[in-house]
Parts: C-alpha cells; structure tokens; sequence
C-alpha cells in the first residue's frame, strides 16, 4: 500500500470519528477546526491530491453533504 493510500485511509477513519462526536452536522469550517481540535493536526487534504477541503470531502463521496443555502455546505 503506498503512503498516499495509507494517508487517505486514516484521514477517512479520522473524519468518521470526528463526525460521529457531530450527529446533528457540522459546517464545513467548522469541521476542519473540529477535525484539528481532535487530531492535533488539519485535513491533508493537499496531500491527498486535492485542491480545498471541500473538494476532498466531496469527492469520491467521502462524507454526504447537505446544503442548506448557497453559501454553506453541512456535513
């Protein structure tokens, strides 16, 4: 397994966690500090090849979205 595909695979276990603690949703913003409150450390999403957090959580279909106004974007 490379270390990306490692990297991607605990990112993905560590997102989980971080919104289960969140059953009610969390705002995009606010769940990039959540995750860094939790893990001590932001999203690698650049290091997973994308280029803005919500584009990682996004794409593959990582978490569902929900968007309750145009500027928003609830996990």
């Amino acid at each position: 397994m490379t270390k990306k595909n490692e990297l991607e695979k605990k990112t993905k276990k560590l997102i989980r966690s971080v919104l289960l603690c969140k059953q009610e949703g969390c705002h995009l913003q606010k769940f990039g500090h959540e995750y860094q409150l939790f893990t001590g450390e932001p999203i690698p999403y650049k290091r997973l090849g994308q280029i803005s957090l919500e584009r990682c959580l996004q794409s593959p279909k990582r978490i569902e979205t929900i968007p309750p106004c145009p500027s928003c974007l609830l996990l």
